[in-house]
């Protein structure tokens, strides 16, 4: 009988990263966006200035629909409203209010009459 010669853990955790496999052996690094920059490589520059979006233009197309589009999205698309825009606003009457309300207890009334009387035809 031929005794096994016998292998310490740390020897073999060496042997197998030499051969490039295994249990031991760590995963390469994650590659992609969310992934952080390798120790040597410089650090990934945002694109803020350098790289601007040439979008088209109207005069480009024949659709009209695409023209109107690109004339509204070239303009400033900005709407200007008055600083003073809460005093201008409507307030209601109580007399207004009074009547609002009623009318909703006369549709809520209705409706709920319907509902029994859809109830009551089921049974």
């Amino acid at each position: 009988m031929k005794k096994r010669e016998r292998v310490r853990k740390k020897d073999q955790e060496e042997v197998v990263a030499a051969k490039g496999g295994g249990k031991g052996a760590k995963a390469p690094p994650a590659k992609g966006k969310g992934a952080p920059p390798a120790k040597g490589a410089p650090a990934p520059e945002e694109e803020g200035e350098g790289a601007k979006v040439v979008f088209p233009e109207a005069k480009d197309h024949f659709n009209d629909d695409i023209t109107q589009f690109l004339e509204h999205f070239s303009s400033s698309r900005q709407i200007i409203l008055d600083a003073n825009t809460k005093a201008a606003a409507r307030k209601r009457d109580d007399e207004e209010k009074a009547k609002i309300l009623e009318q909703f207890e006369a549709e809520k009334g209705s409706e709920a009459e319907k509902a029994n009387q859809i109830g009551q035809e089921r049974e």
